[in-house]
């Protein structure tokens, strides 16, 4: 069976830490003989790029788990009253052999 807090949650509600935002705006402490900067930018850059691509797969298939959700629910409609009385005229030429007509 399909889980479905895990169909309608954010990546950020499941335990994903960080948006791709939180790690564009991520700042470094700077050192001497620290990382070279423009090189920690550029693979952050390309890990935000994933996380963006991540979130939109997550989205499209959560879409997808909600629409099969909602597809295969059972539609909850009244019964149809003709249907009721004909279903007890023939129980009770069954039972009785006629109707109380």
């Amino acid at each position: 069976m399909i889980n479905e807090k895990l169909a309608t949650s954010r990546p950020t509600e499941l335990g994903v830490r960080f948006t791709p935002l939180e790690i564009h705006n991520q700042e470094f402490d700077r050192t001497f003989r620290g990382y070279d900067e423009d090189q920690v930018n550029e693979y952050l850059d390309l890990i935000i790029k994933d996380y963006e691509t991540y979130n939109i797969i997550i989205q499209q298939l959560q879409a997808q788990i909600a629409e099969l959700l909602y597809e295969d629910a059972p539609e909850t409609s009244e019964p149809d009253m003709d249907n009721i009385v004909q279903r007890i005229r023939e129980l009770e030429i069954y039972c009785f052999g006629k109707t109380k007509d």
